[in-house]
């Protein structure tokens, strides 16, 4: 169990307050499915927590309850509100009658508020059973706490019935109407995870850039991120290559990996800083194959470049753009990943957000590692984690392409580093499909 301050935080980043174990069959055998464990941190007991089982309906998770959510003239008294901060909880209700909260909006300022998209598997929300009363909950928020306005008790079906209008009671007032909860349009729509794309044939291209400015340091120093060391020891760059791109080449099926430098003087493809070129010296087919090739490849380059700068994105960027468009015309289900390794902030900052926001209408999705210490600032801004993109002529991002990756962070850990490459990726190609209305193919038979 962790405490986590931030919606967006992760395990890595919250107190742990005690952990505790059970076998599975110790749940489903118990009375209610229900058993009451002691938490243990440091050896001594640190409170306890329930866990209950439930058959999960085959299917349900694929179901999804879809409508934009609003709360209509609320009524609500208090000598010390200053203002009215709505925010809606959804609770499951139970077989034994107790709650779990399965969805808690963000919270809004007025007594008539839009909530915006909901989005909920019938799985989470009712483990599938239309028929099963869920409690919808509007509460003042105010700091950690919180005070009941209204609520109501509704079930999927009653929802999706055509009455999309339902009136909130707040029990503590003997029931007093309170105003009102809206849905509009509700909708059931199957929703089709990551696997089920990749079992019907969806095929990932990998491509890979490279930053070669000079940021990184002289390569003949040993304090360059790029240094080439004789006892085998791999640097920064070689070592999240080797890390990253062993990921991610499982999903890309010919394992064939364009790969780009950028931020560098290269003489064997022409004069001038190049902020995108082919690093194998084939403008026209700039493909290596698998890792090995990858690896290779990027310690050829460092002995043909001399570094330079300043720290593009914005071509790398376009040719992805272009390699991507080119792939929507043939034939079948496919998705691009672009990898980019850098050591610090872009220098062209509005190109590369105009560049990610036309991206994020296509099947592409960017991954940047960041290598050594820098400060990798730009780099969150571009994850969308906190916030919708927008560039200087006010475009917003049609969904999230971007997952930054700090290289150190996790470099001794493998296994969080798989999940911080893949943290993203899964739900940006099955957002992208979504967008365009397109359902995974059959599944191949082997």
């Amino acid at each position: 169990v962790m405490d986590i301050d931030s919606e967006h935080g992760g395990f890595d980043t919250g107190d742990f307050l005690g952990e505790a174990a059970c076998p599975v069959h110790k749940i489903v055998g118990a009375p209610g499915q229900q058993v009451k464990l002691d938490l243990i941190l440091k050896g001594k007991p640190s409170g306890s927590i329930t866990i209950r089982a439930e058959e999960k309906l085959e299917g349900a998770e694929k179901q999804h309850l879809v409508s934009n959510v609003s709360a209509i003239n609320l009524e609500f008294s208090s000598c010390c509100l200053c203002s009215l901060n709505p925010r809606l909880d959804i609770s499951r209700i139970l077989e034994n009658d107790d709650l779990q909260v399965v969805h808690r909006s963000d919270i809004k300022s007025g007594s008539s508020v839009k909530w915006g998209h909901l989005d909920i598997s019938l799985q989470k929300l009712c483990n599938g059973d239309r028929l099963r009363p869920i409690l919808f909950e509007v509460v003042h928020a105010e700091g950690s706490g919180k005070t009941l306005i209204g609520e109501c008790e509704l079930s999927v079906n009653s929802i999706l019935s055509g009455n999309t209008k339902f009136q909130l009671k707040n029990p503590q007032q003997k029931g007093k109407e309170v105003g009102y909860i809206e849905f509009s349009k509700p909708n059931i729509e199957q929703k089709f995870s990551f696997v089920d794309y990749i079992a019907g044939g969806c095929e990932i291209n990998l491509t890979c850039a490279v930053d070669f400015t000079g940021s990184n340091g002289n390569p003949q120093s040993r304090n360059s991120l790029h240094y080439q060391f004789q006892d085998g020891r791999l640097n920064e760059y070689e070592a999240a290559l080797t890390a990253v791109g062993d990921i991610l080449l499982h999903y890309d099926k010919d394992k064939l990996v364009p790969m780009y430098g950028f931020g560098a003087y290269n003489h064997a493809i022409g004069p001038g800083v190049h902020h995108c070129f082919a690093m194998n010296n084939n403008p026209a087919n700039p493909e290596v194959y698998g890792l090995d090739g990858m690896f290779q490849t990027y310690k050829n380059t460092i002995h043909q470049v001399s570094f330079s700068g300043p720290t593009y994105f914005g071509s790398i960027l376009g040719t992805a753009l272009e390699r991507t468009y080119a792939m929507q015309e043939e034939q079948g289900q496919k998705y691009s990943i672009l990898m980019i390794l850098t050591d610090g902030a872009i220098h062209d900052y509005d190109q590369t957000v105009a560049r990610l926001i036309d991206g994020s209408s296509m099947p592409l999705s960017v991954i940047i590692v960041g290598v050594g210490n820098a400060d990798f600032d730009t780099m969150e801004d571009l994850d969308c984690d906190k916030g919708v993109l927008r560039d200087m002529r006010g475009r917003r991002a049609q969904r999230d392409i971007v997952q930054f990756v700090p290289f150190r962070e996790c470099a001794r850990d493998i296994n969080m580093l798989r999940k911080k490459v893949l943290a993203e990726v899964p739900k940006q190609l099955t957002r992208y499909f979504e967008m365009r209305g397109m359902a995974p193919n059959p599944r191949v038979q082997v």
